[in-house]
């Protein structure tokens, strides 16, 4: 995992949104947890690893589709969809 990077965590719990990000300067990290969410223990060691909790907003999406909406939204904010 590059040393400089943004790391983000999709989560329902003590998330801000991703339109509130800092557009990163450098590599971003992403984590897309399993159906159900992630277990408290697994968010603390990310967030214990680096990792900032993000939300794409209320709906909770399938595991195939998170990271699909993910990238679009982060593209939309920081790439070059604009």
């Amino acid at each position: 995992m590059p040393s400089e990077s943004t790391r983000l965590i999709m989560s329902i719990n003590r998330a801000c949104k991703l339109g509130d990000i800092r557009h990163p300067s450098g590599a971003i990290v992403f984590m897309v947890g399993p159906e159900g969410g992630w277990t408290e223990q697994e968010e603390q060691q990310a967030f214990e690893a680096g990792f900032q909790a993000v939300t794409l907003g209320k709906r909770i999406l399938r595991t195939e589709t998170a990271p699909l909406a993910a990238i679009a939204a982060m593209q939309t904010l920081w790439g070059d969809f604009t």
